[in-house]
Protein backbone atom coordinates (compact mmCIF):
# COMPACT_ATOMS: atom_id res chain seq x y z
CA UNK A 1 0.00 0.00 0.00
CA UNK A 2 2.89 2.35 0.73
CA UNK A 3 4.30 1.91 -2.75
CA UNK A 4 0.89 2.42 -4.32
CA UNK A 5 0.41 5.60 -2.31
CA UNK A 6 3.72 6.95 -3.56
CA UNK A 7 2.85 6.16 -7.15
CA UNK A 8 -0.48 7.89 -6.88
CA UNK A 9 1.14 10.88 -5.22
CA UNK A 10 3.38 11.49 -8.22
CA UNK A 11 0.51 10.89 -10.60
CA UNK A 12 -1.72 13.44 -8.94
CA UNK A 13 0.97 16.04 -8.49
CA UNK A 14 1.95 15.74 -12.18
CA UNK A 15 -1.60 16.33 -13.32
CA UNK A 16 -1.70 19.87 -11.96
CA UNK A 17 0.24 21.37 -14.86
CA UNK A 18 2.14 20.13 -17.88
CA UNK A 19 4.70 20.95 -20.58
CA UNK A 20 5.74 19.59 -24.01
CA UNK A 21 7.35 16.42 -22.61
CA UNK A 22 4.91 15.77 -19.78
CA UNK A 23 1.98 16.36 -22.15
CA UNK A 24 3.14 13.27 -24.04
CA UNK A 25 4.43 10.82 -21.45
CA UNK A 26 2.52 11.79 -18.29
CA UNK A 27 -0.86 12.34 -19.88
CA UNK A 28 -3.71 10.34 -18.43
CA UNK A 29 -5.32 7.67 -20.56
CA UNK A 30 -2.32 6.69 -22.72
CA UNK A 31 -3.58 3.09 -22.57
CA UNK A 32 -7.29 3.88 -22.78
CA UNK A 33 -7.53 2.41 -26.29
CA UNK A 34 -5.48 -0.72 -25.53
CA UNK A 35 -7.34 -4.01 -25.63
CA UNK A 36 -7.68 -6.52 -22.82
CA UNK A 37 -4.72 -8.89 -23.02
CA UNK A 38 -2.29 -6.30 -24.38
CA UNK A 39 1.03 -6.37 -22.54
CA UNK A 40 4.33 -4.49 -22.36
CA UNK A 41 7.44 -6.09 -20.89
CA UNK A 42 10.57 -4.39 -19.56
CA UNK A 43 13.84 -5.35 -17.96
CA UNK A 44 14.77 -3.36 -14.87
CA UNK A 45 18.32 -3.20 -13.56
CA UNK A 46 19.65 -1.03 -10.79
CA UNK A 47 22.84 -0.39 -8.91
CA UNK A 48 22.71 1.53 -5.68
CA UNK A 49 22.20 1.36 -1.95
CA UNK A 50 18.43 1.90 -1.85
CA UNK A 51 15.81 -0.83 -1.66
CA UNK A 52 13.07 0.49 -3.91
CA UNK A 53 13.38 -2.47 -6.31
CA UNK A 54 15.41 -5.67 -6.80
CA UNK A 55 18.79 -5.32 -8.52
CA UNK A 56 17.49 -7.18 -11.56
CA UNK A 57 13.88 -7.90 -12.42
CA UNK A 58 11.31 -7.99 -15.20
CA UNK A 59 8.23 -5.78 -15.28
CA UNK A 60 4.96 -6.36 -17.08
CA UNK A 61 2.11 -3.96 -17.67
CA UNK A 62 -1.04 -5.90 -18.49
CA UNK A 63 -4.33 -4.56 -19.78
CA UNK A 64 -7.01 -6.63 -18.08
CA UNK A 65 -10.77 -6.63 -17.78
CA UNK A 66 -13.09 -7.66 -14.97
CA UNK A 67 -16.87 -7.60 -15.38
CA UNK A 68 -16.63 -5.19 -18.26
CA UNK A 69 -14.25 -2.79 -16.51
CA UNK A 70 -10.79 -2.46 -17.99
CA UNK A 71 -7.79 -1.83 -15.73
CA UNK A 72 -3.98 -1.89 -15.79
CA UNK A 73 -1.94 -4.31 -13.70
CA UNK A 74 1.76 -3.79 -13.06
CA UNK A 75 3.71 -6.80 -11.82
CA UNK A 76 7.32 -7.75 -11.31
CA UNK A 77 9.34 -10.96 -11.51
CA UNK A 78 12.59 -11.28 -9.56
CA UNK A 79 14.45 -14.36 -8.39
CA UNK A 80 11.82 -16.67 -9.85
CA UNK A 81 8.97 -15.01 -7.95
CA UNK A 82 6.31 -12.87 -9.57
CA UNK A 83 4.41 -10.34 -7.48
CA UNK A 84 1.80 -7.70 -8.15
CA UNK A 85 2.91 -4.09 -7.64
CA UNK A 86 -0.39 -2.29 -8.12
CA UNK A 87 -3.55 -1.99 -10.19
CA UNK A 88 -4.58 1.24 -11.91
CA UNK A 89 -7.68 2.52 -13.70
CA UNK A 90 -7.37 2.22 -17.48
CA UNK A 91 -7.50 6.04 -17.71
CA UNK A 92 -4.53 6.60 -15.39
CA UNK A 93 -1.12 7.97 -16.37
CA UNK A 94 1.57 5.47 -17.42
CA UNK A 95 2.19 3.18 -14.39
CA UNK A 96 5.64 2.16 -15.68
CA UNK A 97 6.86 5.75 -15.75
CA UNK A 98 5.41 6.49 -12.33
CA UNK A 99 6.95 3.36 -10.83
CA UNK A 100 10.38 4.18 -12.27
CA UNK A 101 10.32 7.75 -11.00
CA UNK A 102 9.10 6.73 -7.57
CA UNK A 103 11.97 4.23 -7.31
CA UNK A 104 14.37 7.11 -7.81
CA UNK A 105 12.59 9.29 -5.26
CA UNK A 106 12.69 6.54 -2.66
CA UNK A 107 16.33 5.53 -3.27
CA UNK A 108 17.52 9.12 -3.35
CA UNK A 109 15.65 9.95 -0.15
CA UNK A 110 17.19 6.94 1.61
CA UNK A 111 20.71 7.75 0.36
CA UNK A 112 20.67 11.48 1.12
CA UNK A 113 18.15 11.81 3.93
CA UNK A 114 16.31 14.27 1.73
CA UNK A 115 12.59 14.91 1.92
CA UNK A 116 10.83 12.71 -0.67
CA UNK A 117 8.27 15.44 -1.37
CA UNK A 118 11.06 17.91 -2.16
CA UNK A 119 12.83 15.38 -4.41
CA UNK A 120 9.60 14.45 -6.17
CA UNK A 121 8.70 18.10 -6.80
CA UNK A 122 12.14 18.84 -8.30
CA UNK A 123 11.84 15.88 -10.68
CA UNK A 124 8.29 16.87 -11.56
CA UNK A 125 9.38 20.45 -12.28
CA UNK A 126 12.17 19.21 -14.57
CA UNK A 127 9.73 17.02 -16.50
CA UNK A 128 7.28 19.88 -16.94
CA UNK A 129 9.98 22.30 -18.12
CA UNK A 130 11.51 19.89 -20.66
CA UNK A 131 11.04 20.27 -24.40
CA UNK A 132 10.33 17.23 -26.59
CA UNK A 133 11.55 17.21 -30.20
CA UNK A 134 12.07 14.13 -32.41
CA UNK A 135 15.61 13.27 -33.47
CA UNK A 136 16.79 12.10 -36.89
CA UNK A 137 15.46 8.60 -36.15
CA UNK A 138 11.99 9.96 -35.36
CA UNK A 139 12.30 9.12 -31.69
CA UNK A 140 12.29 11.59 -28.83
CA UNK A 141 15.12 11.26 -26.33
CA UNK A 142 15.23 13.76 -23.49
CA UNK A 143 17.89 14.06 -20.80
CA UNK A 144 17.10 15.92 -17.59
CA UNK A 145 19.31 17.11 -14.73
CA UNK A 146 16.72 17.94 -12.04
CA UNK A 147 19.25 19.07 -9.43
CA UNK A 148 21.80 20.87 -11.62
CA UNK A 149 20.78 24.29 -10.26
CA UNK A 150 19.28 23.15 -6.99
CA UNK A 151 20.20 25.44 -4.07
CA UNK A 152 20.65 22.36 -1.88
CA UNK A 153 22.82 20.37 -4.30
CA UNK A 154 25.83 20.46 -1.95
CA UNK A 155 23.78 18.26 0.42
CA UNK A 156 22.81 15.70 -2.21
CA UNK A 157 26.13 13.91 -2.66
CA UNK A 158 26.36 12.05 -5.98
CA UNK A 159 22.65 12.64 -6.58
CA UNK A 160 23.41 16.32 -7.23
CA UNK A 161 24.55 15.15 -10.69
CA UNK A 162 21.59 12.85 -11.29
CA UNK A 163 20.71 12.54 -14.98
CA UNK A 164 17.38 11.15 -16.15
CA UNK A 165 16.84 10.05 -19.73
CA UNK A 166 13.60 8.99 -21.38
CA UNK A 167 13.24 7.70 -24.95
CA UNK A 168 10.02 7.01 -26.85
CA UNK A 169 8.31 7.13 -30.22
CA UNK A 170 6.04 10.23 -30.30
CA UNK A 171 3.46 8.19 -32.23
CA UNK A 172 3.22 5.81 -29.23
CA UNK A 173 4.10 7.85 -26.13
CA UNK A 174 2.71 5.19 -23.81
CA UNK A 175 5.13 2.62 -25.20
CA UNK A 176 8.30 3.99 -23.58
CA UNK A 177 11.45 2.56 -25.15
CA UNK A 178 13.80 3.18 -22.24
CA UNK A 179 14.15 5.05 -18.97
CA UNK A 180 17.53 5.69 -17.37
CA UNK A 181 18.78 7.31 -14.17
CA UNK A 182 22.48 7.71 -13.47
CA UNK A 183 24.63 9.67 -11.04
CA UNK A 184 27.92 8.56 -12.61
CA UNK A 185 30.57 6.26 -11.17
CA UNK A 186 32.21 6.79 -7.81
CA UNK A 187 31.36 6.36 -4.13
CA UNK A 188 27.61 6.32 -3.60
CA UNK A 189 26.98 6.06 -7.34
CA UNK A 190 23.50 5.06 -8.44
CA UNK A 191 21.98 3.88 -11.68
CA UNK A 192 18.67 2.41 -12.75
CA UNK A 193 17.57 1.39 -16.24
CA UNK A 194 14.27 0.17 -17.63
CA UNK A 195 14.27 -1.12 -21.21
CA UNK A 196 11.38 -2.31 -23.34
CA UNK A 197 11.89 -6.00 -24.13
CA UNK A 198 8.57 -7.14 -25.57
CA UNK A 199 4.94 -6.46 -26.29
CA UNK A 200 2.05 -8.60 -27.34
CA UNK A 201 4.36 -11.42 -28.34
CA UNK A 202 4.80 -12.11 -24.62
CA UNK A 203 3.01 -15.14 -23.10
CA UNK A 204 -0.71 -14.31 -22.69
CA UNK A 205 -1.83 -13.53 -19.13
CA UNK A 206 -4.58 -15.26 -17.22
CA UNK A 207 -7.79 -13.24 -17.53
CA UNK A 208 -8.31 -13.35 -13.76
CA UNK A 209 -4.88 -12.75 -12.24
CA UNK A 210 -1.38 -11.59 -13.09
CA UNK A 211 0.21 -14.97 -13.83
CA UNK A 212 0.79 -16.14 -17.36
CA UNK A 213 -2.19 -18.19 -18.51
CA UNK A 214 0.06 -21.18 -19.19
CA UNK A 215 1.08 -21.45 -15.53
CA UNK A 216 -2.16 -20.32 -13.83
CA UNK A 217 -3.47 -23.81 -13.03
CA UNK A 218 -6.16 -22.84 -10.45
CA UNK A 219 -8.07 -20.59 -12.85
CA UNK A 220 -7.54 -22.73 -15.94
CA UNK A 221 -8.90 -25.81 -14.11
CA UNK A 222 -11.86 -23.85 -12.76
CA UNK A 223 -12.69 -22.51 -16.22
CA UNK A 224 -12.51 -26.05 -17.60
CA UNK A 225 -14.92 -27.28 -14.87
CA UNK A 226 -12.35 -29.56 -13.25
Amino acid sequence: MKRLALVLALCLSGAASAGPLSDLIMAEGVFADAGAGDVLQYSLSRNGSGDAAPALSALRLLVMEDKGTKFLLLDQEAGGTRSEIARFPAASANPLLLYFLENIVRDMSQATGGNPFYIRNRIRAALIAAEAAPGADGRITVTLEPFAADPNRDRLGPFAGLRLQVSFDPAEPGRLLSLKADTGAGPGGYSEEMILTGGNDAPPPCNRCFFAAAVCRPHSRRDAGQ
